[in-house]
């Protein structure tokens, strides 16, 4: 118990200093923020890098290799003696009087959340379902298999979703090969990274903009929300995801309260592409993040301010989305009887893509499917807590009113990443479309974080001045 501890605390080290380098080259925190704030979301934002550098490893050297961690990590420490970055002083709009009533309330939210997280993790040892069935198996697979990797994603395994991106198993094998064996501690521990890292995120953020009432709100909302909490123990790939969705909006909004430089541009892109090596959910989000923020730095800046934000965005973007290129043409594979999306082998009786695709889309039962499974886990999702939870929003901004901060683009990505996602369910999924739905249960959670983020950020915050009388 205590060597696996060691283990597992001993591969969270490097990650913790990369990712904790990459915040200071943009800004520094002061005070609390750096253990409240810079620790976890390094933390988290590191694991993503060195998982996405373990699947290097596994093409480059059969392995995951410490190497091109330290060798990242000396480049990044020579870059940040060379940097003055500045400190990230949130202002305060809310009174010392709401702060110390709101402390004993998140303690007793935040102990409750923590007891319902062990409980979770205690029980499930190995995960949920997917997480043995799929991540974690494939993890297993590659610290056991040596050369023979590749065959993690060959699609013999077609139960396990060979073309799923790697950088969540890849992780986990490395913290398998540095504990020195295959410790059920590894992933459970990565997932309460990412969990509580999600918090700290969209807390931080929101205090930046709006004070700390409006941040100790948009927490605590997270933190209260059941299946979030009890998500973030089932090893499940989801709330990574969920993180790295959430950190590049969040990016997005300290570059926007920065008004100059381009270094958050570039971690919003770096954690646009981690998700993408995270999840299939990725692609689509990445296209829904950038079709609304080129609109919206198009409108408010015209081409110089859309260049600037592209290029640094790209530069943030290109590394990861190379390296989910490469496993994509190189290693993923879709088996032949692949039982969700249809692959070309399922087309015959000279029925091809185009008529299948035809037949569809003029199917009236699967779009009322889609409007049925869509309202069936807004309404009935885990005890229907999508309901009171808009509610609660929605009087919320009703009583306190919108703010004059400009809009993120969160609406406008969600909004596309819906819609596609529904006509991919509805053309392209040969399974019954109210069945295969269930998979919203995970992706409504993904995007949970940066839907609070894009709410908190829109409404007033309790006692803020209003912007035209500061």
């Amino acid at each position: 118990m205590i060597g696996a501890a060691v283990g597992v605390l001993a591969g969270m080290v490097v990650p913790a200093v990369i990712g904790v380098c990459l915040l200071r080259l943009v800004a520094r925190s002061e005070g609390r923020a750096r253990l409240t704030f810079e620790l976890p979301v390094g933390l988290a934002l590191g694991l993503g890098v060195t998982g996405a550098l373990s699947f290097l490893g596994f093409v480059i050297s059969d392995r995951p290799t410490v190497l091109l961690e330290l060798g990242l990590l000396f480049a990044l420490l020579w870059a940040r003696r060379r940097t003055d970055a500045p400190a990230l002083l949130a202002p305060e709009r809310s009174p010392g009087w709401w702060r110390r009533a709101a402390g004993p309330a998140a303690l007793v939210i935040v102990g409750a959340a923590a007891v319902v997280w062990a409980s979770e993790a205690w029980t499930m040892d190995h995960g949920a379902w997917d997480a043995w069935d799929i991540w974690n198996m494939r993890a297993r697979f590659l610290y056991r298999a040596g050369e023979g990797w590749e065959r993690a994603f060959a699609e013999t395994l077609h139960w396990a979703h060979p073309h799923y991106p790697p950088l969540w198993p890849s992780a986990v094998a490395r913290g398998f090969a540095l504990a020195g064996h295959e410790s059920t501690w590894v992933p459970r521990a990565m997932g309460l990274v990412f969990t509580v890292a999600t918090v700290a995120l969209l807390a931080a953020t929101v205090t930046r903009a709006r004070g700390a009432a409006q941040g100790t709100l948009a927490a605590l909302t997270l933190v209260a929300t059941p299946f979030f909490v009890r998500h973030g123990a089932s090893q499940y790939a989801d709330v990574p995801i969920a993180f790295f969705f959430l950190a590049t909006f969040a990016f997005m909004a300290w570059h926007d309260e920065a008004r100059s430089g381009r270094g958050f541009m570039v971690l919003a892109g770096l954690s646009a592409s981690l998700a993408l090596l995270t999840k299939n959910e990725g692609a689509i989000v990445l296209v829904g993040v950038i079709a609304s923020r080129a609109w919206i730095a198009g409108r408010r800046g015209g081409r110089a301010r859309l260049w600037r934000e592209a290029t640094a965005f790209g530069a943030g973007a290109l590394p990861g989305a190379g390296l989910w290129l490469l496993f994509k043409l190189s290693y993923a594979h879709t088996a032949v009887n692949y039982d969700f999306f249809v692959p070309d082998p399922v087309f015959h009786h000279g029925v091809g893509p185009m008529e299948f695709l035809t037949t569809q889309l003029n199917d009236p039962v699967r779009w009322r499917g889609m409007a049925t499974a869509w309202g069936r886990w807004i309404l009935d999702f885990d005890d229907g807590w999508p309901v009171p939870l808009a509610l609660g929003l929605a009087v919320y901004a009703a009583v306190m009113g919108r703010t004059a901060r400009p809009p993120l683009g969160v609406a406008g990505a969600l909004a596309i990443w819906a819609l596609i996602l529904s006509l991919a369910f509805v053309a392209w999924s040969r399974w019954e479309i109210v069945d295969h739905m269930d998979a919203l249960q995970r992706l409504i959670i993904q995007l949970l974080p940066t839907a609070l983020l894009g709410f908190f950020l829109t409404v007033r915050a309790p006692f803020e001045i209003p912007d035209d009388r500061r």
